[in-house]
């Protein structure tokens, strides 16, 4: 409209991504969706990170920025959804948790053997999309 009717644009909220995991009964997580520019540098961090321990801890310290909730608990209680609770629980694990959500965001399926890290636990991550309100 030029001019007329509401001012200013349309502004657009992140939404939530929630991932729901088959072999890890119970465990739900919410994160943000980045931007676009975001998620490819994510994902090229991610694909550093089993080699190289700069490119992990970045990865992490991105992703605890998007991260909203989780239902991970270990024998103390409930995990907190920050770096520190990251980086308290086991690499191959939290790994996982991070690929399939930049893979799920990108349209990926984090099943593919192609994309399965050898050994890893292949699981299907159904994701949902919430618009934040």
């Amino acid at each position: 409209m030029s001019g007329k009717g509401r001012p200013g644009g349309y502004k657009r909220k992140a939404p939530v991504a929630v991932l729901l995991f088959d072999d890890y009964e119970g465990l739900e997580v919410r994160a943000k969706a980045p931007a676009m520019g975001a998620l490819l540098g994510l994902a090229d961090l991610a694909e550093a990170a089993d080699a190289d321990a700069r490119a992990a801890r970045k990865l992490l310290e991105e992703f605890a920025g998007y991260l909203v909730s989780w239902t991970v608990e270990d024998d103390d209680g409930p995990v907190p959804a920050t770096l520190d609770g990251l980086l308290s629980l086991d690499t191959p694990f939290v790994l996982q948790v991070v690929k399939a959500w930049i893979d799920g965001l990108a349209g990926v399926d984090p099943t593919s053997p192609a994309r399965s890290p050898a050994g890893g636990i292949e699981a299907e991550i159904p994701m949902t999309l919430l618009q934040s309100s």
